[in-house]
């Protein structure tokens, strides 16, 4: 019997509520039917992993499933799988607060590519449900156009562009919800939903939530002044309400956001552009050619027109919404306004910039662009509810005669759209066209059948523009990237097994620069958009690869490990044909030796490694930045070590053959120019190896490889396509040859260079240092003995940030920051001291108490509103 009745009740339901229903799993299964297709685990052997997904982002879940089934909340705040060491909630703030991402954490580590796909699929239909369910709460007529207009918001041009940024998806979820909560105080007076949604999303990405919050500005503004007169009793209440909700929302989400904006200070928000362009980024016509089904290719991603594909049938209907005289002017007016603004945003280089809080991205453009598919959509709605039941021949004619002028526009100009093939164009014609036809139609007819029509050409127009735009992207295989980690997780715990000492790890192989955070062990790489602009300098500095969201440890040098507590090395020698995910970093010749080996991957321990904390018995002074990391290690030394001399030097011990090249007397600082023109030229160079002197090359961005290429012994290095500094590479340890390839008429070698390293005057600076430090750590502490023979510093290779405390035999000590980078403590007497170094976030204590502080007083408020209630 019971079982009866509950049947009934989730029958009821299901009637009730069939078109929310279906706006949940109508994209659900359009998009789970094309990852099937594409054989995405757990349909085959392919995986959703591409670009930065697969290249970030499923590292840095890797590393939340390991912290949350551990409860390690010290991950929360720091963590030294973050290139050298970095904090942590920035990256939690931006990349893995959405619950959804508990999945993850649920489903084992094997089914890591498996939960990724799940988690997509969840937010295509939650976006598709939270639409439905904001159109079924403004009054629109519960029925199968609600999801005919959720899934063309669900599978819009911009989510399936950014599929694979599935941190940013939320956005989408939550916005038709927040747009509600607007609503809400404008005509019901009422802020809960407004505030718990905006808080919500405030939590889960900061980023987003950011361009959220200027639509809910516009959109506030635009709908107060639609409604001024008609709806709006207190006029000035309503506005305090709106920012005093939108106050409570960021205080309720400050135990985040405080901690979180004052660790951007020195890392993303670093980049902040101060001086406009005030000019347009593209002819704004061109903007046209994204309405077009499947608008969309691979070489959008780093730069291309906003995507905007909404579908034929939003295209016909936000038309029909501004050409209908039933519709008040003033309404069609003021988001004609809100629209142009939108427009205008997406060409105009300043209004671009401050919808990226001032700051040009990095690839993916026009990022808020899903928030024009959101209004155009919602208007779209409201427009083909509001066409008359009859024909209309005015705003048929009207109609036609834009999407005339508009596929005309894109057919004349579709040879500048490398993205847009002339079958794509043909099927959006058509699509455009059936849909104008039957919209029609079903204005004279208001039958099922047609409405079931554009219900299904909806489906089928939005999942033709998902498989023509994804078709686009090459995907990583689940068995690669599962087999890689497997690999690589092996070697990690050969050391880890044999040390529980504190240590990094280097390797001459990579999957992602984040393979430490995939994999939980200490090294130098980071791809982050949060990291700290400190490591890019400072890997600049020692000749190592860095850009503004990523550094690589690939191209150290027998100093740099010392200093840097590189303690092992982990070499890989077998056939990268084997191993498919593998990608091969810079040699390291000064590592390794000349002999063959047996296994595929080797470990090489360092002897020579400095703790994470030393002494040094004289007073660090700052190093001034060089374009030459030879110049800058040799200072390092210098300093630490109380010694005049450098442990490099110039070797010009080296013979040059110019092929078609007219000959100068030395390589550093001349320009190279070729003799014939068309003509291939070349640069030999032939050194000498001499025993305990270890050879290495300094090559400037000048010799990058859009320049020329440039072989060591024949074979080919690996280098950046671009790089910004100089870089330093190992050589091999006998006499070699190095073969410049020149790809231009002429180039400028400028601090190119070779040096030797005095190994054995190394060897004795690092080893005087060495022996006088122990040192020890916890999740809480890192603490070392030290023992100075006289007054000296404190130095570490822990990058310095406010969050970080040092205590000196248990008092507190000021820090100083050295390399631009470190740690370090001035004025150490000399003797034996006990030293105590623990992180805390900056800020965190203030977040916490504002927010306990903001939901105490929203408590209070609601319980003195709910007795007032009941008085009424």
């Amino acid at each position: 019997m019971k079982g009866m009745i509950i049947i009934n009740h989730i029958k009821k339901f299901t009637r009730n509520n069939l078109p929310l229903i279906l706006s949940f799993f109508t994209p659900f299964i359009i998009m789970a039917c094309y990852f099937a297709y594409r054989n995405m685990f757990p349909f085959g052997n392919g995986s959703i992993l591409t670009v930065d997904l697969g290249q970030q982002y499923v590292d840095f879940f890797a590393f939340y499933k390991r912290t949350i089934n551990s409860l390690n909340i010290h991950n929360f705040f720091y963590s030294f799988a973050n290139g050298y060491g970095g904090e942590m909630i920035g990256i939690w703030s931006y990349y893995l607060m959405s619950p959804l991402n508990l999945i993850i954490a649920i489903l084992p580590k094997s089914f890591m590519n498996g939960s990724l796909l799940l988690i997509t699929l969840l937010k295509y239909g939650l976006s598709g449900l939270s639409f439905g369910y904001m159109l079924n709460k403004k009054g629109f007529e519960k029925n199968i156009i609600i999801t005919t207009f959720s899934t063309a918001y669900a599978l819009n041009g911009w989510i399936i562009a950014n599929q694979l940024n599935i941190i940013w998806l939320d956005a989408m979820m939550l916005l038709p919800i927040i747009v509600l909560g607007i609503d809400n105080i404008i005509n019901k007076d009422k802020s809960k939903l407004y505030i718990l949604s905006l808080s919500i999303m405030m939590i889960v990405n900061y980023y987003m939530a950011y361009m959220v919050c200027i639509f809910s500005l516009l959109y506030f503004i635009t709908n107060y002044a639609i409604y001024y007169k008609s709806k709006i009793k207190h006029k000035y209440q309503i506005i305090l309400k709106y920012f005093g909700a939108s106050l409570i929302s960021f205080m309720l989400s400050a135990w985040l956001i405080i901690p979180n904006i004052l660790e951007l200070r020195t890392g993303k928000a670093s980049y902040t552009v101060n001086n406009f362009n005030w000019k347009l980024e593209y002819n704004p016509i061109d903007m046209l050619s994204k309405l077009m089904n499947g608008a969309f290719n691979f070489n959008q991603m780093p730069s291309g027109y906003p995507n905007i594909f909404v579908g034929s049938l939003v295209l016909i209907s936000v038309l029909a919404f501004f050409f209908n005289h039933k519709i008040k002017l003033h309404f069609r007016l003021l988001y004609l306004f809100l629209t142009f603004v939108f427009l205008i945003s997406m060409c105009f280089e300043p209004l671009d910039l401050v919808w990226h809080a001032f700051q040009f991205p990095i690839w993916y453009p026009y990022r808020f662009s899903f928030i024009f598919c959101f209004s155009v959509t919602y208007l779209g709605a409201i427009g083909f509810s509001n066409l008359p039941n009859k024909i209309d021949n005015k705003i048929t004619i009207k109609i036609a005669i834009m999407l005339i002028i508009i596929l005309l526009t894109v057919g004349i100009k579709i040879n500048n759209f490398t993205f847009l093939s002339p079958m794509k164009y043909v099927v959006s014609v058509l699509l455009i066209a059936i849909m104008f036809v039957i919209v029609i139609i079903s204005r004279i007819n208001n039958s099922k059948l047609y409405i079931i029509s554009i219900f299904i050409i909806t489906c089928c127009d939005m999942g033709i523009n998902a498989f023509n735009s994804l078709n686009s992207i090459s995907y990583v295989n689940n068995s690669d990237y599962s087999s890689y980690n497997k690999i690589l997780n092996e070697q990690i715990n050969k050391i880890s097994k044999n040390d529980k000492s504190f240590y990094r790890i280097n390797k001459n192989f990579y999957r992602t620069q984040d393979d430490p955070m995939e994999l939980g062990f200490n090294s130098g790489s980071i791809f982050s958009s949060t990291m700290n602009k400190n490591n890019a300098n400072f890997n600049s500095n020692i000749g190592n690869p860095n850009n503004t969201g990523s550094i690589n440890y690939s191209n150290g040098t027998l100093i740099t490990d010392s200093l840097l507590n590189f303690k092992y090395y982990l070499s890989f020698n077998g056939n990268y044909k084997n191993y498919p995910m593998i990608q091969k970093s810079a040699n390291r010749y000064d590592i390794l030796d000349n002999r063959k080996r047996k296994n595929d991957f080797n470990i090489k321990r360092n002897n020579l490694s400095l703790p994470l904390i030393f002494g040094v018995n004289n007073i660090i002074k700052n190093i001034t930045s060089t374009t030459n990391p030879i110049d800058y290690q040799n200072n390092i030394v210098k300093q630490i070590s109380a010694s005049n001399k450098n442990v490099f030097n110039v070797d010009n011990n080296y013979k040059v053959k110019f092929k078609n090249i007219y000959n100068t007397p030395s390589l550093s600082q001349s320009i190279l120019k070729k003799i014939d023109p068309l003509k291939s030229a070349s640069v030999e160079i032939n050194y000498h190896y001499r025993n305990q002197y270890i050879p290495y090359i300094v090559l400037p961005s000048n010799l990058s490889p859009n320049i020329c290429s440039i072989f060591i012994d024949g074979e080919k290095i690996t280098s950046p396509k671009n790089f910004q500094n100089s870089l330093v590479y190992s050589l091999p340890k006998k006499d070699g040859t190095i073969d410049i390839n020149f790809k231009r008429q002429s180039i400028f070698t400028n601090n190119f260079g070779i040096y030797n390293l005095n190994y054995k005057k190394f060897k004795y600076d690092i080893s005087k240092i060495k022996h006088q430090n122990i040192i020890s750590n916890n999740k809480d502490m890192i603490s070392s003995n030290v023992d100075l023979n006289k007054n000296g510093s404190l130095l570490t290779s822990i990058p310095y940030s406010d969050g970080w405390h040092v205590k000196i035999d248990n008092k507190e000590h000021d820090k100083s920051k050295w390399l631009g980078e470190f740690i370090s403590v001035k004025h150490i007497k000399r003797g034996k001291h006990h030293i105590e170094i623990y992180y805390y976030p900056r800020g965190l204590n203030l977040g916490i108490i504002i927010t306990i502080l903001t939901i105490i007083f929203i408590s209070i408020k609601s319980i003195i509103n709910e007795k007032d209630n009941k008085k009424d």
